[in-house]
């Protein structure tokens, strides 16, 4: 089923807090032309143009379908539905995966004996998925309580702050934070290889080796147990808190209710609750890679093995109150939570051991060989980005006995897993180079300045003000499943058997009928791709989010009572979650041909800006900047924070709430 993209963008932006009158007129045509959304970063298929093969989707506008007839066969009712579709399909040239040549050569002999048996295992065919995932939210709030006689202050939106936050971020990796996607034959190669180059020649990795293991908190490496993301939570987002029914203040249990409630207002002090912020932006994904497994490898090339994990959180934040601050209040500032944890882990088996240990001296008679005649690839490439500007202005005076606001707790979040599995077989042979990479990517920005004032005196007006609190979270895997050390050179009924597979020769070599890795087999299983192996799996998390509140309080004349004011601000939450599981064989043996380049390399890093490190310094020189590119590529999604910039969205009246 295809969801319509159009209404959805109508509903957010009518119902949570966006409208821009300018775009209204073009909505009421039939066939929408404009849409708020600005072209991914990366381009799914970048693929070479061909004359011979190619299969292209015409997009579908609003209007274009014709009515669809359904039927209900319990009651035989039918009816019409009008169908609105905004379909946007690239351009798909079939010819760039080359099918296997020979997809399948597969025969059984029964060595010494007069009969031969004929039987198909399937091949391992080439798998890619390319996913992009995008939220945008933009949520202007002006609150007014009471009848204030001065101007009411405008919410900002730092789409340009953010932007320079993001650019600084992206410039302090060094060039790791994200990579280009490459997606044919001819490129893939370079990607890996210079990939490979790249990380080996970075200058100042938080920790890089041939492989790593273990993890990593922070720049660090972990001594007993990680830290625990709900540990860290806010209590209205953390489950194991809302089980143990704590309260926002901590304490254990429900709230003791009396058993009659009588309220008079005249005598009753007043309870203001004002909270801001809160926002949720999420990014997870999860990648198993077990499309082909086998027991024993052997690779006549090179093999090429790359782990990568790059992790940043940058926050600037300041508290400021621009009057002087109220006798009988508090200010105070929450600790902010930045954690980039990380993890590196090598899983072997022994399922050659466990054959021989259950069927000792017993070794194959019999084989099954697939052929695949080509290079074969699996690639997976997941980018997801959340973007979040809430901007929010509070005008609050004392009104009743028990008073709740509460503005932001806008929630993005983007979720997918891929799962690629196939056969398993008992030797795997490669003709030529076996290129093997996981990476991901994470990073979590946020923009936090938060305004108080008051407004005139304030007698009888008491209470707190908190802001901060903040969590910043990424927290990514790769484990690898297969053999730990690669024996240097290919054994020659390894050889032999590639040799005698190009010739068309299907016999099985005597040399596998005494190799002590298929111990414990009646029939051998035998995987033979005559090209390149790629196995490329690629995670790109970001999380964008300003919260700058301004939350201004006073005090009306005819308001005696005594006022209890209980003010939050902060308390957002940005979280990166990835974990790529490659599996790649089930036993501890590997042979290789050519040579090894393997590296693995951990980036963590964070920048902290408080008080007056306020990126808008750089307002003037962004906006330039962004000008002068404005005609070049904006297929980046955090060019998006630049046009919005240069357009000024500002608040408008149905993003307000006037009391």
């Amino acid at each position: 089923m295809y969801t319509p993209i159009n209404q959805i963008i109508d509903f957010v932006t009518h119902f949570i807090g966006e409208l821009r009158l300018p775009l209204e007129d073009p909505r009421m045509r039939g066939e929408q032309e404009e849409g708020p959304a600005a072209n991914p970063e990366i381009d799914p298929l970048q693929l070479e143009l061909s004359q011979s093969s190619e299969l292209q989707v015409k997009d579908i506008g609003v209007g274009r379908v014709g009515h669809g007839h359904y039927t209900l066969p319990e009651d035989e009712i039918e009816f019409e539905q009008d169908v609105e579709l905004d379909i946007h399909v690239p351009l798909i040239h079939t010819d760039a995966w080359v099918p296997p040549q020979a997809p399948v050569s597969v025969e059984s002999f029964s060595i010494g004996g007069s009969t031969t048996t004929q039987f198909l295992i399937p091949p391992p065919a080439d798998f890619a998925a390319v996913i992009q995932q995008h939220g945008y939210i933009f949520d202007q709030d002006i609150i007014v309580v009471g009848n204030p006689d001065f101007a009411i202050p405008l919410p900002d939106q730092p789409v340009v702050q953010l932007k320079m936050l993001e650019m600084e971020a992206r410039e302090a990796l060094d060039g790791f934070s994200s990579l280009k996607i490459e997606f044919s034959h001819t490129q893939l190669a370079e990607l890996v290889t210079s990939t490979h180059q790249m990380v080996e020649n970075a200058e100042a990795p938080t920790v890089a080796g041939p492989t790593l293991s273990g993890q990593w908190v922070n720049g660090a490496p972990v001594v007993g147990e990680a830290p625990d993301l709900d540990d860290v939570l806010p209590d209205h987002l953390s489950l194991e808190k809302i089980k143990n029914g704590e309260d926002k203040d901590g304490a254990e249990g429900p709230k003791a209710q009396s058993d009659s409630l009588t309220i008079d207002a005249s005598k009753t002090d007043t309870t203001m609750d004002v909270t801001s912020g809160g926002n949720l932006a999420i990014n997870e994904a999860m990648i198993v890679d077990a499309g082909y497994v086998a027991t024993t490898i052997a690779v006549a090339g090179d093999y090429y093995c790359i782990d990568v994990i790059v992790q940043s959180n940058v926050i600037s934040t300041s508290s400021e109150w621009v009057s002087a601050l109220p006798s009988g209040m508090e200010c105070s500032i929450s600790d902010d939570v930045l954690v980039n944890l990380a993890e590196f882990a090598k899983v072997t088996h022994d399922k050659a051991g466990d054959a021989a240990e259950a069927k000792p001296g017993q070794f194959p008679n019999s084989w099954g060989v697939t052929i695949v005649d080509s290079d074969l690839i699996t690639f997976n490439w997941l980018y997801q980005y959340n973007f979040i500007a809430d901007g929010d202005s509070l005008v609050m005076t004392a009104t009743g006995t028990t008073t709740s606001i509460a503005s932001g707790g806008n929630i993005a979040m983007n979720a997918t897993g891929i799962t690629y599995m196939g056969n398993s077989y008992d030797l795997m042979l490669i003709g030529g180079n076996l290129y093997d990479m996981n990476y991901i990517s994470q990073l979590n920005i946020l923009y936090d300045h938060d305004l108080f004032g008051a407004h005139g005196d304030l007698p009888g007006n008491s209470g707190t003000v908190n802001s901060g609190g903040n969590v910043l979270w990424n927290e990514a895997a790769i484990a690898r499943v297969g053999a730990t050390d690669w024996q240097q050179g290919v054994p020659s009924q390894y050889s032999q058997t590639m040799a005698q597979l190009d010739q068309g020769n299907a016999a099985m070599p005597k040399g596998l009928m005494g190799d002590s890795n298929f111990e414990g087999l009646s029939n051998l299983k035998v995987l033979y791709i005559t090209g390149n192996v790629f196995g490329i799996n690629y995670v790109e998390q970001v999380n964008v989010m300003g919260d700058p509140d301004k939350v201004l309080l006073y005090a009306e004349e005819t308001f005696k009572k005594n006022v209890e004011w209980d003010v939050h601000t902060g308390g957002n939450v940005l979280v990166n979650a990835a974990k790529i599981l490659d599996y790649q064989s089930m036993g501890d043996t590997a042979y290789l041909g050519g040579n090894q380049y393997s590296q693995a390399m951990l980036i963590q890093s964070e920048i902290i800006k408080t008080g007056s490190e306020n990126p808008s310094q750089f307002v003037t020189e962004a906006l330039a900047f962004l000008a002068e590119d404005f005609d070049g590529d904006t297929d980046n999604p955090s060019d998006t924070l630049g046009l919005a910039a240069l357009a000024g969205h500002g608040a408008d009246g149905l993003d307000a709430i006037l009391a």
